[in-house]
């Protein structure tokens, strides 16, 4: 019987200047950070998306919801939504929503920790924490 849980994931923090991205195993329930992606003339980086996803063939994308502290969509949301929508009508690969609050934050936190540069892959480190979010509790994810 097939497995109802995809193993490889892979997750996007989005963002107006970059998108942080980070790919996990299901089975093992770990994400890593993967790398920065630049906008490109206000636009992802739909190339090194690609590449990304052809090398880890992922079965499933999580997308970081940026959402206000008291639950309210923030105005980045609708652009998060927007992207997430995109991935999966181009690549046809499931699409879910997590929270990302305070991810960006966390990884800026453990950046300095870990003695990273100041904006050292800050984003991929924020998607590696949308993603261990979303592993460690997959029924929250959303619909984009």
């Amino acid at each position: 019987m097939p497995d109802a849980q995809p193993h490889t994931v892979m997750a996007f923090d989005y963002g107006p200047r970059k998108i942080g991205l980070a790919c996990g195993n299901t089975l093992i329930n770990t994400a890593s950070p993967l790398c920065v992606l630049p906008m490109q003339s206000n636009a992802p980086d739909w190339h090194g998306i690609n590449t990304h996803l052809q090398e880890w063939k992922p079965g499933l994308l999580i997308v970081g919801l940026p959402l206000n502290m008291d639950d309210t969509e923030s105005a980045l949301s609708t652009q998060a939504r927007e992207f997430a929508r995109a991935l999966r009508n181009r690549y046809k690969i499931p699409v879910r929503m997590m929270d990302e609050r305070l991810s960006t934050r966390e990884a800026r936190e453990y950046a300095a920790e870990a003695g990273y540069s100041k904006h050292a892959a800050v984003d991929a480190l924020a998607a590696q924490r949308i993603l261990s979010s979303w592993l460690s509790d997959p029924a929250c994810g959303r619909e984009p």
